[in-house]
């Protein structure tokens, strides 16, 4: 403590800086021999049939914790259909061969603890990568992951991260959509009545993506949720909320839509939606039959603000509005546009009661439309719509366009499929789906017990020996680090330490 206080001058701050990479230090060390011990136990109770051992290989991946380097396991297998052939690491063993005997090479342990399904990056890691790529830059994820961890990584390693999670997710909607055109998603929530929302934000391109196709691309984003909750005196939040974000085309995103909901819901009990967008042809794309189409009311009056030019104009055509009387609206709207001497406010006007005619069918709001409505869920309510606009800024604006970024269109398409998840408080179940271990039944017992054990003390009993507790690194390599934490120490047992400040 001398020493601490008086001699090197550490402060709480780098104190606590010491002790954490003391803790990480410890942490990689009782991972190994967790590893070392399913690795033995998988390789006593493998099929050895099926599983030739040709050795061990030696491996790092990376953790909350830092980097653990460990040795496992690598066996020859045959049979085409009983596992996946592997690339790992630096031991490139697969092979390329067409037949069914054709050699190739696993690591049971890296398949159980599902190793192999985001590369050699920790699930754990990678959540938190996930977490703060979706919240700043690459470089600031960088930052904070390298700081808060254990783990340090560089900007690439976060956008490689990213890419890898992206692709799972984009991989898994075309299984869930797979599945949706075979009828086979069946949802458990039962619901007659849905709202639905969509627009789009266009991003700037980048490199190849923008000399082949054009300076922007439009990031589609559709959401769906059965009604308002309220969290607040004044505030509500969308219930049951999921959202959809890509670049597909329209069709592939609708089926991307669809599954979502057939997943959740049980899709043949859906009775009635209400589609609310700004009335643009690619969305009218994305309703489904029973559908009631609502032109989004922001951008109606957004329009009128925009293009009618004068007051009195603008509050009798947001009278007629409000009272629904669609057939006077725009009647007025063409009067008064032929009324008109400037050439530039006519055209105004005339775009104006185009707009609007062409979305006809969706001026009037759905709450006066007559339609029967189901009794929304307990604790939700049913409130006019308009969510899109705030949720385009939310999910994708606030993270994609903001200090001048541009992207590819593959970097675009797999970030957003994070910010998706996030947006539904779902990042953490998303990414745990994606790198689901799948432990054969077989294995199920021996790993739990192994795991299990590995908590347990080395000896039982209601409390400890001081003698059974070793000096801090004892018969490891002493660094500079380790030789003062020992000095702190003094030679008095762990055990015994009392430290005063």
């Amino acid at each position: 403590m001398n020493t601490i206080i008086h001699e090197k001058e550490i402060n709480i701050k780098s104190l606590e800086k010491i002790f954490f990479e003391i803790g990480c230090e410890f942490a990689r060390e009782l991972f190994v021999k967790c590893l070392s011990t399913c690795d033995e136990q998988l390789a006593a109770t493998r099929d050895k049939k099926l599983y030739r051992s040709k050795g061990k290989r030696t491996t790092t991946i990376k953790t909350l914790m830092g980097e653990v380097t460990y040795e496992r396991n690598v066996y020859q297998v045959k049979d085409k259909e009983i596992v996946h052939s592997e690339e790992s690491d630096n031991n490139k063993l697969s092979t390329t061969a067409a037949d069914s005997d054709a050699k190739k090479y696993v690591y049971l342990l890296d398949q159980v603890l599902g190793f192999d399904k985001v590369g050699m990056i920790s699930a754990n890691l990678a959540e938190r990568i996930a977490e703060a790529a979706c919240d700043t830059s690459f470089s600031n994820a960088a930052k904070l992951i390298s700081e808060t961890t254990g783990q340090s990584i560089s900007h690439t390693g976060v956008w490689n991260v990213v890419q890898k999670l992206g692709e799972s997710l984009g991989e898994r909607e075309k299984e869930e959509v797979r599945a949706y055109k075979n009828h086979e998603l069946h949802g458990e929530v039962n619901r007659e009545f849905l709202f639905e929302e969509a627009d789009g934000v266009y991003l700037p391109l980048q490199g190849k993506d923008r000399k082949k196709n054009s300076a922007k691309k439009e990031l589609r984003i559709a959401i769906s949720y059965d009604g308002c909750k309220k969290v607040g005196k004044e505030r509500y939040e969308l219930h049951s909320k999921l959202v959809t974000c890509g670049f597909e085309r329209v069709e592939e995103f609708r089926d991307i839509k669809e599954s979502k909901i057939a997943k959740r819901y049980d899709y043949d009990e859906i009775k009635l939606r209400v589609f609310n967008s700004d009335g643009a042809r690619w969305l009218k794309k994305l309703h489904m039959p029973d559908t009631e189409f609502q032109l989004d009311r922001f951008h109606v009056h957004q329009k009128v603000c925009k293009k009618i030019h004068d007051k009195q104009a603008q509050n009798e055509i947001r009278k007629l509005y409000e009272e629904n009387k669609v057939t006077e609206l725009l009647t007025y709207i063409e009067a008064y546009s032929n009324s008109l001497d400037d050439e530039k406010d006519a055209a105004d006007a005339r775009e104006v009661y185009e707009y609007l005619s062409s979305n006809k069918e969706g001026l009037v709001k759905y709450t006066d439309r007559g339609l029967k409505l189901p009794e929304p869920p307990e604790g939700v309510e049913y409130r006019l719509m308009g969510a899109c606009e705030s949720n385009v800024f939310g999910v994708i604006g606030n993270r994609m366009k903001r200090h001048g970024a541009s992207w590819s269109i593959a970097g675009g398409q797999n970030l957003s499929k994070l910010l998706a998840l996030k947006a539904m408080k779902a990042l953490s179940s998303g990414i745990a789906e994606i790198v689901k271990i799948g432990l054969p039944e077989r294995y199920k017992d021996d790993i739990i017990e192994v795991l299990s054990a590995a908590k347990a003390p080395k000896k039982d009993g209601c409390g400890y020996e001081w003698k059974h507790c070793l000096m801090p690194y004892e018969g490891v390599k002493v660094t500079a680090g380790r030789k003062e934490i020992r000095e702190y120490c003094g030679l008095q047992p762990l055990s015994e330490i009392r430290l005063s400040f």
